[in-house]
């Protein structure tokens, strides 16, 4: 499957260089290249789907628009060998009215939670209020207005270019199996302290924290829990991770490996905090991660755990 995914990109190379990977078999193409309106990239586009067809033996579904978004959502109108433009005309008419989490890019839990609210069709999400959006997402909630009015500025990549880390996280194994719930917080402290360490010397801040838990049995489970706010501090992570521990999780074997993944992840600029006790926090932080850096990690431990020595990452 993935020789002939490879194999589709390296036709698509031969018509445009903006080519961004979404899935094993979903691809974004810029074919604009400045100059072509978007009623006349018709032609081009059935040239490519014939080519593949051609030399693959494949059938695809292409949607033609102004944005990565709406040719998402085109692309799903005339399965399995369609070919769909959209513009604002048809936009305004016909896709307003299709269900809200027909969105790319919108989850089926903010679906549910849109649908919640008396939010049911892309329409919906449009014309509601950003006062409304963001008192139950928060600044996501600006991201949505856009969404529901088909405005998506993000570009098309290059092929050549990686695409963005889309999550962070840490891992430790225990030596022996513990149901502790002393030493799972502390040492999942530990891990949220290395996990924010990590995000604000590359830049980044997540939306999203999942918890893993393996068993003494090998078997492994993993909850997670979004936010509408930024997560980049150690007590930041780990308050929804204590969250988790009380909401979802219910521990009724020996732990062997806990695991703590922040996902959802954006840039942020590099900034001092405007509270004092956080960047005092923020400091003590460096500086325990310094130290179990030069020393060993885990070296500097919580207090709770100075009788436990047997463990290992």
């Amino acid at each position: 499957y993935m020789s002939t995914t490879l194999k589709i990109r390296n036709i698509l190379i031969n018509f445009t260089d903006r080519i961004e990977t979404y899935s094993i078999d979903e691809f974004f193409l810029d074919i604009t290249n400045g100059n072509l309106a978007l009623e006349d990239s018709d032609n081009l586009v059935r040239q490519i789907k014939n080519v593949i067809h051609r030399e693959i033996g494949l059938t695809c579904s292409c949607g033609i628009a102004p944005n990565k978004l709406l040719a998402k959502l085109g692309s799903e109108l005339q399965k399995p060998d369609g070919l769909a433009i959209v513009n604002s005309e048809n936009f305004n008419g016909i896709l307003r009215e299709l269900p809200v989490d027909k969105l790319h890019g919108l989850g089926k839990k903010t679906a549910e939670s849109l649908r919640r609210i008396g939010i049911n069709t892309i329409g919906d999400l449009g014309d509601t209020s950003i006062s409304l959006l963001t008192t139950h997402f928060g600044f996501w909630g600006h991201i949505l207005k856009l969404m529901g009015q088909g405005v998506d500025n993000s570009p098309v990549s290059y092929y050549w270019e990686h695409s963005e880390q889309k999550s962070m996280g840490h891992s430790l194994t225990f030596t022996f199996d513990t149901a502790d719930p002393i030493i799972i917080k502390a040492y999942t402290l530990m891990l949220c302290q290395k996990l924010a360490m990590r995000l604000r010397n590359e830049g980044k801040a997540g939306y999203t924290v999942a918890l893993t838990i393996r068993d003494k049995e090998f078997k492994t489970f993993c909850y997670q829990k979004s936010v509408n706010y930024m997560l980049n501090t150690t007590h930041g992570i780990y308050h929804v991770c204590l969250k988790i521990l009380r909401e979802l999780v219910r521990i009724k074997k020996p732990v062997r490996l806990i695991g703590v993944n922040i996902t959802n992840l954006v840039n942020i600029p590099d900034q001092l905090y405007l509270i004092e006790n956080f960047n005092k926090a923020e400091n003590l932080n460096k500086a325990i991660v310094a130290l179990n850096n030069r020393y060993g990690e885990f070296t500097i431990k919580p207090a709770s755990l100075l009788t436990i020595t047997n463990t290992k990452h």
